[in-house]
């Protein structure tokens, strides 16, 4: 087994959920390793279908925080579109996934998030009913990943 890597926060999955915590985390200064098995970050939320959620029934915007610094940067690169209505009270929220990846990437490596791309989690190692230690594999080897 190789070195261990150790973290503030470690983050399982880098779908919409896994990068918004692990932006979360890092803005509020934790050492933070996000570990996705596939070669990209981003999941549902990269796959070309608008973002549903953002807006009410209404149109209205209800959410901020994470969601609304890459939608920034979507903007920045040329990449938003904005809400669009489909006429049965839903609204989502239209980008290029291109560009949201790209952004995803950049501010994931803006704030320090080590990514772990092409990496599983094989065990999880306890102790009196506490996660001590994950095992992970990639192209490394074996290695521990370790976060209080």
């Amino acid at each position: 087994m190789t070195d261990d890597l150790n973290a503030d926060v470690v983050v399982i999955g880098g779908g919409p959920a896994g990068v918004a915590a692990a932006l979360a985390a890092a803005q509020n200064q934790a050492r933070t390793i996000l570990v996705e098995s596939s070669p990209m970050v981003g999941g549902n939320a990269i796959s070309g279908l608008p973002l549903l959620g953002c807006c009410n029934s209404l149109g209205q915007w209800i959410v901020g925080g994470v969601l609304n610094d890459l939608l920034n940067g979507c903007k920045r690169l040329g990449g938003y579109i904005g809400a669009i209505c489909d006429w049965r009270t839903l609204y989502g929220v239209c980008v290029s996934p291109d560009i949201l990846r790209l952004v995803m990437i950049e501010r994931l490596a803006q704030l320090g998030v080590r990514v772990l791309l092409y990496t599983r989690i094989d065990a999880v190692e306890t102790d009196g009913g506490y996660v001590e230690s994950l095992i992970a594999s990639n192209k490394r080897g074996r290695f521990r990943v370790r976060a209080p």
